[in-house]
């Protein structure tokens, strides 16, 4: 059996004229469409801008992040100013000031307390010379405030003043004068550069929990637990850390 035959191609009937007519009215159709499309898009009103208070949305940093020569990223736009406080083993750290809820800020040797109205728990910032690892010194922090506590949960990404660090989260029992015990979480991030550490604990009682009715945070719930780390962290207070200077 050899190649088949190749049998020349049957010519198929000729395009009426009227085919053209209906193809150009058919583009004509669909470019008014897309223009009263585009119209309608133009003119409709924006939507609702997306709920943020008392969570506020941020920008991004607009300053340059710390190096050797340059100055540290804080988050912009600030509201109504800023307070920077300064403890005697040379570190510091930036209050942003125009939120509803602000701390009352003492600083004592190598501690800067914040206190926020209206929470149950306090945060501390304490610095000082370590030349150990950043886990050794969360270590540390913990068994001198609370040596009986219990992990919850490693503190994913942490960072103090964009160094990473160790952070950890756990819950221990205190008991009050009156000999009733409660529930209380401490958080701690630990950070080590050039010989120097840094530890940032928030302690305090548990929160309730979080849903659409509860009178703070928006109904916004957290892992935290901590009502101090809601405030600390919308302030971008961690990340505004500065480190001595080496």
């Amino acid at each position: 059996m050899g190649f088949p035959e190749l049998r020349k191609p049957v010519p198929g009937p000729s395009r009426l004229p009227g085919h053209y007519s209906m193809i150009a009215l058919l583009l004509a159709g669909l470019t008014l469409l897309t223009l009263v499309m585009l119209l309608v898009a133009k003119l409709a009103p924006s939507g609702p801008a997306a709920p943020c208070n008392p969570l506020r949305c941020e920008g991004p940093p607009v300053r340059a992040h710390k190096g050797a020569e340059g100055s540290q990223a804080l988050p912009g736009p600030t509201l109504q100013g800023e307070q920077e406080y300064s403890s005697s083993a040379g570190f510091s750290l930036v209050v942003q000031l125009g939120y509803d809820v602000e701390p009352t800020v003492t600083v004592s040797g190598q501690v800067i307390k914040l206190s926020y109205p209206q929470t149950t728990s306090v945060l501390d910032v304490v610095g000082g010379s370590f030349d150990q690892s950043a886990g050794t010194l969360v270590d540390d922090v913990v068994n001198q405030i609370a040596p009986d506590a219990k992990l919850s949960y490693f503190i994913p990404g942490a960072s103090v003043g964009y160094v990473p660090a160790t952070g950890e989260a756990l819950d221990y029992q205190s008991a009050d004068p009156w000999g009733s015990t409660s529930t209380q979480r401490l958080m701690v991030m630990g950070a080590v550069q050039n010989g120097f550490g840094i530890v940032v604990i928030a302690n305090g009682s548990l929160m309730a929990p979080v849903n659409s009715s509860s009178p703070l945070w928006d109904g916004h719930p957290s892992p935290a637990n901590l009502d101090v780390a809601y405030l600390a962290d919308e302030g971008d207070l961690v990340d505004s850390i500065q480190w001595p200077s080496s």
